[in-house]
């Protein structure tokens, strides 16, 4: 029998897992507390069994792997995504924007799809030196759309705060619809341009 369960461990921590999940224990509980106690399972069936080689001393690099998931920095990405989604439902931002949208585009065909082209301005960044941060339309790209538009271009060495940092090499370039002011484009090529 000892042997038995020291070959099927794995689905039977899987099912023991769905269960804990349907007694409805949070996901993050079921997980930990499944592990750990498969682990202690484990370790008490190794010296009758030849496949499994746990030992306690192994439980001890449990901190130290817990510590490096928590200093990776890019894995704060998923509590941040998390939090904005609790705001945009909290805030029925969400519930709104998407009846804005639905009124505006409802009878096109593809409508939510030309509304999303057309509501979202994404900003993109070259990461050369110096970078390159644009956002909007260009000139060229407001011209075609029949949209005239005013351009201000700012030299770096002419901004204060450029000058206090100590890089004021660069500029940017600012396109303001004409009698309006409403900016439609904006570039800037500097050292932290992103």
């Amino acid at each position: 029998m000892i042997e038995f369960i020291a070959q099927n461990l794995a689905p039977i921590m899987f099912l023991s897992l769905i269960a804990f999940l349907m007694l409805g224990y949070p996901v993050a509980f079921s997980l930990a507390a499944n592990g750990l106690a498969f682990f202690v399972i484990a370790v008490t069936l190794s010296p009758y069994s030849d496949t499994i080689t746990l030992s306690w001393p192994l439980l001890g690099t449990l901190p130290g792997r817990v510590l490096d998931v928590m200093r990776n920095d890019q894995l704060l990405a998923i509590p941040f995504f998390t939090f904005m989604g609790i705001i945009l439902e909290r805030s029925r931002m969400a519930e709104d924007l998407l009846e804005t949208v639905g009124q505006l585009f409802g009878s096109v065909r593809g409508g939510l799809a030309y509304a999303s082209v057309e509501s979202l301005t994404m900003p993109w960044c070259t990461f050369t030196e110096p970078e390159i941060a644009h956002v909007g339309m260009y000139e060229r790209d407001a011209k075609a759309k029949g949209i005239e538009v005013e351009t201000y271009t700012y030299k770096l060495d002419e901004v204060d705060r450029a000058i206090l940092d100590g890089d004021d090499e660069g500029f940017a370039r600012v396109h303001i619809q004409k009698g309006t002011d409403k900016i439609v484009g904006a570039t800037i090529v500097a050292a932290h341009a992103g």
